[in-house]
C-alpha cells in the first residue's frame, strides 16, 4: 500500500457516509414535510358568537372544563404554553390564543376547534378537536366569546418544531405523530342544544365533549394510559363527586397524572347538576354491550 493511501481512503469513505446521511435527512424532511403540510377540506359553518357578559363568563367556565383556559394554552390564562420539548423529537407549543382570535374569523375558529383545520387548511397537532367536535353551537359560541374578550397579551416566543424522530413517526404513521385532523369525521353533524336537555343525554354530551381526549371516543380508555369509564359503576354518587372535585379515588387514593391535574384544574368547574348527569351516564356504561 502506498504511503498516505489509507488516510485518503478513510476520508473518501467518511465523505460517502456523510453524503448518505445528508441524503437520508433530506428524504426524511421532504417526505415528512409533505405530510405535515397536507391540507384538509372542512365544511364552513357560520357560528353565532354572543357578546353579553353572562355568555362570556359561561364561556370562561366551559373553556376551563375543556382544558384551554388555564390549561393547555396557558397555566394562568390563554397566552400560550410550551407543552413539551425533547431532543431529537421536537417541540410542541400551544399558541397564544389572545393573538389567534384576532387573526381568525369566527368560522375559521370553529373549523380549527371542531375540525382541527388551520386557517391555511393544514391539520393541527395535539389539538383534541376529535373531542371538541362534540360541542354544540351554544357552548362553542360561548367559548369563542370568552376567547375574544381577553386582551392581547404576550406569549411564548418559541414555535412548534419537528425533530428527526417525530418526522420519522409522521412518515411511519405512528400513533400520536400525525395531525389529529386525519382521524376526524369532517361530515359528522354537530349536536343541537335540544338533543341533550334530559339528564342522561346531557351526561353523554358532557362525556363526549370532555372525557374523550384521554379515554377514547368510545370511552373504553387507552391501554396503559387511561381506564375504561365503565369503572364509574364502582363509585357511589358521593364518591364520584369527591373524585371530580378533589382527585381522590376509591379507598382515599390520590389519582395519578394526568387525571390529578384535570381534577384540580378542570372538573371542579362542573356544576353539581352536570356532575349528576355525567355520573348517571357513565354508570350506565357497565350495562351496555
Amino acid at each position: 500500500m502506498k504511503p498516505g493511501s489509507w488516510p485518503r481512503r478513510l476520508r473518501t469513505a467518511g465523505s460517502a457516509i456523510l453524503a448518505m446521511a445528508a441524503l437520508t435527512c433530506a428524504f426524511f424532511y421532504a417526505a415528512s414535510e409533505r405530510i405535515v403540510r397536507r391540507t384538509f377540506p372542512a365544511p364552513t359553518h357560520q357560528l353565532v358568537v354572543p357578546t353579553d357578559a353572562a355568555s362570556i363568563a359561561e364561556g370562561a367556565r366551559l373553556a376551563r372544563i375543556r382544558g384551554c383556559n388555564e390549561g393547555c394554552h396557558g397555566q394562568q390564562g390563554i397566552t400560550g404554553r410550551v407543552l413539551w420539548e425533547e431532543p431529537w423529537i421536537g417541540r410542541m407549543v400551544a399558541p397564544n390564543l389572545t393573538e389567534v382570535v384576532r387573526r381568525y374569523s369566527n368560522a375559521e375558529l370553529e373549523r380549527a376547534i371542531r375540525h382541527g383545520v388551520r386557517r391555511d387548511g393544514r391539520g393541527l397537532f395535539e389539538m383534541p378537536s376529535d373531542m371538541f367536535a362534540h360541542l354544540d353551537d351554544h357552548d362553542l359560541g360561548a367559548i369563542i366569546a370568552f376567547l375574544r374578550s381577553e386582551p392581547r397579551s404576550d406569549g411564548p416566543l418559541a414555535s412548534t418544531s419537528f425533530g428527526l424522530l417525530w418526522r420519522g413517526g409522521v412518515i411511519a404513521r405512528a400513533p400520536g405523530a400525525a395531525a389529529i385532523t386525519a382521524g376526524i369525521d369532517q361530515d359528522i353533524p354537530h349536536p343541537a342544544r335540544e338533543d341533550h336537555r334530559d339528564a342522561l343525554a346531557n351526561g353523554r354530551y358532557l362525556a363526549m365533549s370532555t372525557c374523550t381526549e384521554c379515554h377514547a371516543q368510545d370511552l373504553t380508555g387507552e391501554p396503559g394510559y387511561s381506564p375504561a369509564l365503565a369503572i364509574v359503576a364502582a363509585y357511589s354518587p358521593e364518591d364520584f363527586t369527591r373524585l371530580m372535585r378533589t382527585g381522590t379515588a376509591l379507598g382515599g387514593r390520590e389519582v395519578g397524572e394526568p387525571m390529578l391535574t384535570i381534577t384540580r384544574k378542570r372538573t371542579p368547574h362542573f356544576t353539581d347538576a352536570e356532575l349528576d348527569d355525567l355520573y348517571r351516564f357513565l354508570r350506565g356504561l357497565s350495562h351496555t354491550d
